[in-house]
This record gives structure tokens, C-alpha cells and sequence, in this order.
């Protein structure tokens, strides 16, 4: 007998502002665009081209970054993105005229990459 067992795997996601990235959510269950072909794999962020995507239902079982922590949401509609921790505490950045200045809150990064860690479904 055999058992599949269906691993998390690691996904860097970076913005590129402008409302150009995708939201994400812990737990949430959709379908997600990708580079193609990623090394390191990642999400796709950006102006959208079909021809260097591939979209994969997924999902998203953690959010991380080097300097916040652990993430519950990042939601990117709207002219400033709204993170959210996974205390619950939220803030926002600029993602239109001063890309990456935060507001409302003390940390401040010095860059915008995270850590996704993805379950595909089949």
C-alpha cells in the first residue's frame, strides 16, 4: 500500500505595487498565478503576461517575513496595502506614490519579500 503524503513547499513573494500583486490569506483555498518555471519558485507579481504564468489552486498554509514575523493576511486592493499579523494587529503601506512607506506602525522593512508556504491541490 501506498500513502501520498502532500508536502508544503516554500514560495517567495515580493511586491511590485501599484495593485499588481495578488492578496493572500492563511488558510485561504484558490487559485494563484506563478512564474513559470521559478528558481526559487514564486509568486507572479507584476503587470500580468500569460506567457510567463501558470495558475495552480493552492492552499496557502503559512506568511512570513525576515523582519514582521508571521502574517495572516496581505491585502493588496487599493492604493495602500493593508498587512496583517498573525497577532491581529494591522497597518498599512503606500503602494502608489511612495511605495513601501508604512504607516502606523514601527517596523519599518527594508525590503518587501515574504515567505509563502503553499499546499498545491490537485
Amino acid at each position: 500500500m501506498h500513502i501520498l503524503i502532500k508536502r508544503y513547499m516554500k514560495y517567495i513573494y515580493e511586491f511590485t505595487w501599484y495593485e499588481l500583486d495578488q492578496s493572500v490569506k492563511v488558510g485561504q483555498e484558490s487559485e494563484f498565478y506563478f512564474f513559470k518555471n521559478g528558481d526559487p519558485p514564486q509568486f507572479y507579481c507584476g503587470l500580468f503576461d500569460p506567457g510567463k504564468t501558470e495558475r495552480r489552486k493552492c492552499l496557502i498554509k503559512s506568511i512570513s517575513h525576515p523582519e514582521l514575523g508571521e502574517i495572516l493576511e496581505i491585502d493588496t486592493k487599493g492604493l495602500d496595502y493593508t498587512i496583517t499579523l498573525a497577532n491581529g494587529n494591522s497597518f498599512q503601506v503606500e503602494a502608489e506614490e511612495s511605495p513601501g512607506e508604512v504607516y502606523n506602525y514601527s517596523v519599518k522593512p527594508k525590503s518587501w519579500i515574504f515567505e509563502i508556504n503553499v499546499k498545491q491541490i490537485a
